[in-house]
């Protein structure tokens, strides 16, 4: 990549330590690589072409065959209806929430399911949500914040009343396979609540900023309150997805005050059927940690990102998000709620957020051509099978 960053290598290269546990595991991965029958990458070629082709020209049996979870409308039957990778129970009482929303009027907040943060990058994320005025439904898992609890303050509650929900987990992709086949494949580390898709479903078209940092990221409580602050001042209605172990050692919890400042705006529960939120039409953005599944989610429903990318390959993730796929903006990791709140008006509002949006929907397009019938990713499909699986 062009003027690529240190900062934007996979944090596994950055390292100074030889002796570094992912570092020498993939190393030593990438030297048996060669010898493997075949390598399967979720992704398609429009989106890498620029990375996949080189590597595809030194070993052939390279398959790119994403985005996979959009691959399952070709698979009948139901088969595969209860394969799933969530490592948290999903809530999805959000989809509910959303449903209330206007189309594309909410941000989703995720950070993943293994990233934590300190009780003041909870207090960071928190007030800069609730400031930004939009709404949103932040997923915050129960262990976010390191060693304590991820939970805003009161006023952060009344300042987003009605535009933010926060959750601890939330369904991210919604699928309309028809006759239910597939219904609960998905990619969520946790147990989903979707009762935020009903509450998605009272907001307008594209006006939920979904907020997400993954399965694994933490912050402190520290960061977690300058994004919900930003959330909150941004005056935008959100989604956001705080794990109950987002914050590390501390629990992921908000004061009172930011309750009351974002009720009826702001939905905050520990986990949600992502996939179902992020098609959902209510969500017009959303907050990641650039994890791999959050990002090629985001992608195939034309939904742009904030990027708070957190370690392993998150920040090549968020370099490609923002700067050769157009679709993003980051967040410094030193998270400050106005920054947050600016990020979020901006996205929603701003003149860079519609560009950033109908780039995802480009990419969006291109997505659904690619595991279409006749599609690079669908032929893939079919040679990995005829070519490899089925000459063992």
């Amino acid at each position: 990549m062009k003027d690529i960053r240190l900062r934007d290598f996979p944090s596994f290269i950055r390292t100074t330590d030889i002796n570094d546990t992912m570092l020498n595991y993939l190393m030593t991965e990438s030297e048996t690589m060669p010898r493997g029958s075949a390598i399967v990458l979720n992704t398609y070629d429009a989106l890498e072409e620029y990375s996949v082709n080189p590597l595809i020209a030194i070993n052939p049996r390279i398959f790119t065959v994403g985005p996979l979870h959009l691959m399952q409308q070709h698979v009948p039957n139901g088969q595969l209806k209860d394969i799933g990778s969530s490592l948290w129970k999903e809530d999805a009482s959000c989809i509910q929430w959303l449903d209330t929303k206007d189309i594309g009027s909410v941000l989703f907040v995720n950070f993943g399911s293994i990233t934590v943060m300190t009780k003041e990058q909870l207090t960071e994320f928190g007030w800069g949500l609730a400031n930004s005025q939009k709404d949103f439904l932040w997923i915050t898992r129960p262990d976010i914040v390191g060693g304590d609890e991820a939970m805003m303050p009161q006023e952060f509650i009344d300042e987003t009343k009605g535009r933010g929900m926060v959750t601890s987990w939330c369904p991210q992709e919604q699928q309309h396979v028809p006759n239910g086949q597939l219904k609960d494949i998905g990619s969520s580390l946790w147990k989903e609540d979707a009762s935020c898709i009903q509450w998605l479903d009272t907001k307008d078209i594209g006006s939920v900023l979904f907020v997400n940092f993954g399965s694994i990221t933490v912050m402190t409580k520290e960061q977690l309150t300058e994004f919900g602050w930003g959330l909150a001042n941004s005056q935008k209605d959100f989604l956001w997805i705080t794990r109950p172990d987002i914050v590390g050692g501390d629990e992921a919890m908000m004061p009172q005050e930011f309750i009351d400042e974002t009720k009826g705006r702001g939905m905050v529960t520990s986990w949600c059927p992502q996939e179902q939120v992020l098609k959902h039409p209510a969500i017009g953005g959303f907050l990641t940690h650039s994890g791999w599944n959050s990002t090629i989610e985001s992608i195939s429903y034309g939904v742009p990102v904030i990027c708070w990318p957190f370690f392993a390959e998150q920040q090549t993730n968020c370099r490609y998000s923002c700067v050769e796929w157009e679709i993003g903006m980051e967040i410094n990791t030193d998270v400050k709620r106005d920054e947050v709140e600016s990020q979020v008006r901006e996205l929603m509002d701003g003149v860079k957020g519609k560009m950033m949006k109908n780039k995802a929907l480009e990419w969006k397009k291109k997505a659904e051509e690619a595991v279409a019938v006749g599609g690079s990713s669908y032929r893939n499909i079919d040679k990995l099978i005829n070519d490899v699986l089925l000459k063992k």
